[in-house]
């Protein structure tokens, strides 16, 4: 089981006339969990600090830089854009460790995506491909590299009033097998989640975000349930 706590902050901002931002995450975990590993009954439970991310958006069609109010009262439009995020291998990480909060690699994501708002209704499709830099420092002084992992996902929200919104959110994502000291390990992923997400104002500048998701394919990694919850605050 994991627990997991963040940080973030998000800042938008005009580029070439449209809109864009940049979001930061500083994330920690907590986590516990018993297994066998070797023949050996084992047990733990500890709290590191994983990777940060840092994310670049910006929306190339529609979306016109706008002030909040603008933004407010823009009509039916369709938006697409382009996003790159970094994963930093600041996290804590011991080479001793099996598991370990950070990854002790870098993790590049670009990212295209697009949405359509039709009155209530706004439709969103984005597709993404992590890049891995290799570990040269994993478990057991091996070396362990990373296929680079596709992944699409849909969202259909229903806009309602008072600035409450319902989305319905799935994904599908492949690849990603790993390769221990260039031997191939049976970790290629194959899989779908689908989830629940409801947002409602709490006040002008604060906000609440509710969402579940679970595994519906698994090939490996995958067959688990998360449930988040996230208070934002607008400067």
């Amino acid at each position: 089981s994991l627990d997991a706590l963040a940080l973030a902050y998000t800042h938008t901002f005009a580029l070439l006339g449209r809109s864009a931002k940049v979001d930061l995450a500083l994330p920690g975990v907590c986590y516990e969990g018993e297994g066998t590993f070797q023949g050996v009954p084992r047990r733990g439970e500890r709290c590191e600090v994983a990777d940060p991310s840092l994310k670049l958006s910006w929306n190339f069609i529609g979306s016109p830089a706008q002030t909040l109010d603008e933004f407010q009262m823009a009509e039916n439009q369709l938006v697409a854009g382009a996003s790159l995020q970094a994963g930093v291998p600041w996290g804590t990480y011991h080479q001793e460790h099996l598991l370990n909060a950070g990854t002790n690699r870098w993790m590049l994501k670009p990212g295209l995506g697009m949405s359509y708002r039709q009155n209530s209704l706004q439709y969103e499709l984005i597709g993404t491909v992590s890049l891995f830099e290799d570990n040269r420092e994993a478990f057991n002084q091996s070396i362990l590299a990373q296929d680079p992992l596709y992944a699409v996902q849909a969202h259909l929200i229903y806009l309602m009033a008072q600035g409450r919104w319902l989305a319905l959110n799935t994904n599908y994502f492949w690849g990603g097998q790993t390769w221990r000291n260039g031997v191939a390990e049976d970790t290629e992923q194959n899989n779908s989640r689908v989830g629940i997400t409801f947002a409602m104002p709490l006040s002008p500048r604060h906000s609440l975000r509710l969402d579940v998701s679970q595994g519906v394919i698994t090939r490996i990694g995958n067959d688990f349930t998360t449930l988040g919850m996230s208070w934002v605050y607008r400067f």
